[in-house]
């Protein structure tokens, strides 16, 4: 366990907010650098709150989430806002098992925001195109969805995110 801790909740705030940031900042003329962006922030969210490794959430396809949708009653607008649940069925792990990861958190209301976000995006850039259940959830737009953007380059994303936050990062007290 103290060889990879948890990030603390301290510090997940930052870089999330770090991300939503990234995320927000378009590209004016580049729609597959808009969508990157996107799918990074969806990414990394529901990686955080499904526990999943990055290589099996990067092979899940559409077909593996289910979102279920319960209603709950919101005090600030008085009236009954959505609330999405998400589990994931993990085909292909580390360990050989499947299992299905539920997500906490919001993380099903992300995954439903970015599934539109992925409607309206392939209506306005690649008319015509239907996004199917067998594709990747977090696949390449320049792929028709069969691939995935390489583990490397969200890997580097993630580092350029994080040292541009370094200094307001607490850190695990049980590592460097």
């Amino acid at each position: 366990l103290d060889a990879n801790p948890a990030m603390s909740e301290h510090d997940y705030r930052i870089i999330n907010k770090a991300i939503q940031k990234f995320a927000k900042t378009y590209s004016q003329g580049r729609p597959d650098t808009n969508y990157f962006r996107q799918m990074f922030w969806c990414f990394t969210h529901t990686l955080k709150n499904s526990g999943m490794r990055p290589k099996e959430l990067l092979n899940a396809r559409f077909k593996d989430v289910t979102i279920t949708n319960k209603p709950r009653w919101s005090w600030d607008t008085e009236s009954e806002e959505n609330k999405y649940y998400a589990s994931i069925w993990v085909r292909k792990s580390k360990t050989g098992k499947q299992r299905d990861a539920i997500c906490r958190s919001n993380a099903g209301d992300r995954l439903v925001a970015f599934r539109q976000y992925q409607k309206d995006w392939f209506a306005r850039y690649r008319p015509g195109f239907t996004l199917t259940d067998e594709m990747l959830l977090f696949g390449k737009p320049s792929e028709n969805m069969l691939k995935t953007v390489s583990h490397r380059h969200m890997c580097n994303t993630w580092r350029d995110i994080v040292n541009s936050v370094l200094p307001k990062l607490k850190g695990n007290r049980f590592s460097e």
